[in-house]
């Protein structure tokens, strides 16, 4: 895999920001609610015993693993992230549909829930726009000073 060279659209750059953004803001949040976390946590993965220091590093390590589709889009302009972001998606909006139709309807978690997957597919939807296409389709060229 090599550093993509040349200017990225502007699809490329909103999709790279925003999804950083989200991420470390979430993982700012989870760090100011340490025992809020804990508790969403245990009820992700009951077997395992939950403590301060495993919430942080559990929090930490999900902020890595959100970072790495963007760098992989952003740097290297990978198609495989580009369609693994997008399964992710999908699977993340029926998951939070899904639990959206077993909660009790509070106008607030639902509003809020609601705008979280629309924000998820308008951020998904950068990456196939028609510059988004180009940025892509352009990742498998060969350059011309390898057979110089």
């Amino acid at each position: 895999m090599k550093w993509r060279k040349g200017p990225r659209p502007w699809s490329i750059w909103a999709f790279a920001l925003v999804s950083t953004s989200f991420a470390v803001l979430r993982t700012g949040l989870y760090f100011t609610d340490l025992a809020g976390v804990q508790e969403m946590f245990e009820h992700m993965l009951p077997g395992f015993e939950w403590n301060r220091d495993w919430v942080i590093v559990a929090s930490s390590a999900w902020l890595t693993i959100d970072l790495i589709p963007v760098v992989l889009v952003f740097a290297f302009a990978s198609r495989f992230a580009r369609w693994f972001i997008l399964g992710m998606t999908t699977l993340t909006i029926l998951l939070g549909i899904h639990d959206l139709s077993q909660m009790d309807w509070v106008l607030e978690a639902v509003i809020v829930a609601s705008l979280g997957m629309i924000a998820s597919m308008a951020l998904v939807g950068l990456l196939f726009l028609p510059a988004s296409n180009r940025w892509f389709a352009n990742s498998w060229e060969v350059a011309p000073e390898t057979f110089a």
